[in-house]
């Protein structure tokens, strides 16, 4: 087999197990969670499509936040954190809250589907063009958060809602039918055409979504249709499972995080994350637990821990107050247990490769 495929052209010919598609990735932006990061079995998430869908407080939202967080803190200068308004609730206090640079992220508005995948392509052509006439060797890393696909309208729905009140556009379920056909085909086309972008460039394109109910069925859906099921690499959804409360006041949640799509382990798994109201993701029960196991975090009593003789807490409320003060010792954490999770990562993927 090995003499076949050097015979023919081992570039374009290559054997079932050299296929190595977690290698090939050009880079990867963390969730912000380090023990998410190690259940997806990824170092967060990868070049390419990635969609996170739930229902109204779910914590989408807070998920693309940290998403651009994370590329800006890991990808310094060359990072391009792009957020593609549809909903026209850009909330800057709650990303400024959380930590994010706001100077430094751009928004482009886009109304229809079409105006979303040519900024994209506009942008990344923009800066390329500048990155040709710097001295900066490394390439651009695109991220690129459509806030939201369910908000966004196709052109020709967007048409047909301009003109109904100067004109009849046909009965309601004939527009109705007529603008999801168009909204299906430009999402297919559009992603068809990122997908291009994403071959040729360092890009993320992290696609915020809203989960329904079927009706009359068990199960949910989401918009998008067939493309949205085919062409991400990973689909997450979203459920918000419980809150958690300090005296009367409801400070946080526990977010339950379902792979309902990943090419990079088994799907249909079940994980949960920690959002603390205005602090974004922070450590959980589990992230505690996987610092204890592995030797970053001391036991301090039923919840808390120690970190370095310079950070301790005993219980949640404490944990939150120390994001409230922003202390610092919690990034220099924060990024240990991260290491630490992408180490165990690469080494257990290594030894199954061995095997």
């Amino acid at each position: 087999m090995q003499k076949l495929v050097d015979k023919i052209d081992s570039q374009s010919v290559i054997k079932f197990s050299d296929i190595d598609y977690f290698g090939d990735q050009k880079s990867w932006i963390s969730t912000g969670s380090p023990v998410l990061d190690y259940n997806l079995r990824t170092m967060g998430y990868p070049s390419g499509i990635v969609e996170v869908r739930g229902a109204s407080q779910s914590g989408k939202t807070t998920f693309s936040l940290e998403a651009l967080k994370a590329v800006m803190n890991t990808y310094k200068d060359r990072a391009i954190p792009v957020i593609l308004s549809s909903e026209r609730r850009d909330n800057r206090e709650l990303a400024e809250m959380i930590g994010l640079d706001v100077d430094n992220v751009l928004i482009a508005k886009t109304r229809t589907i079409e105006k979303v995948f040519s900024e994209i392509a506009r942008i990344v052509d923009e800066v390329n063009d500048m990155w040709s006439e710097s001295e900066i060797e490394e390439r651009p890393r695109f991220l690129f958060v459509w806030d939201s696909l369910g908000q966004t309208v196709s052109r020709q729905e967007a048409e047909t809602m301009d003109t109904r009140k100067n004109a009849k556009a046909g009965t309601k379920d004939e527009d109705k039918n007529a603008a999801m056909g168009a909204a299906a085909r430009a999402i297919a086309f559009g992603l068809r055409g990122t997908a291009g972008l994403i071959d040729d460039n360092d890009l993320t394109l992290f696609i915020i979504n809203r989960a329904y109910d079927n009706i009359g069925s068990v199960g949910k859906s989401s918009y998008g249709g067939k493309a949205m099921e085919f062409w991400p690499t990973i689909r997450l959804e979203l459920a918000r499972v419980e809150g958690y409360k300090s005296g009367e006041d409801e400070i946080g949640q526990r977010t339950q995080v379902y792979t309902v799509k990943t090419d990079f382990d088994r799907p249909k798994q079940k994980f949960s994350v920690e959002i603390g109201y205005g602090y974004g993701i922070v450590l959980g029960k589990d992230d505690i637990e996987f610092g204890i196991k592995h030797g970053i975090l001391k036991k301090h009593g039923a919840y808390g821990a120690k970190f370095n003789e310079k950070l301790s807490w005993q219980n949640r409320k404490d944990l939150y107050k120390l994001y409230e003060d922003k202390n610092p010792m919690l990034k220099v954490l924060l990024a240990k247990l991260t290491k630490k999770a992408h180490e165990l990562v690469r080494a257990e993927r290594a030894a199954r490769l061995e095997k």
